[in-house]
């Protein structure tokens, strides 16, 4: 698939920042640091709950 990229690195400090407290799923918060990290990355979603999570951290959800 272009445009993929699989990324191997998760930093677990800023996973456990996000967890529970501002996003309530663990592999969302997973998703989340990967694109806190990866600057030029969309993170794509269905959730509308985790969109606006994502907006409490300062991040932005493409809806699907």
């Amino acid at each position: 698939m272009p445009g993929i990229e699989i990324i191997y690195e998760c930093d677990f400090n800023t996973v456990f920042s996000y967890w529970p407290e501002h996003i309530h799923d663990f592999g969302d918060a997973v998703i989340a640091s990967v694109g806190k990290i990866i600057k030029e990355s969309a993170i794509l979603t269905f959730d509308q709950k985790f969109m606006e999570q994502l907006k409490t951290i300062g991040l932005e959800g493409l809806a699907l």
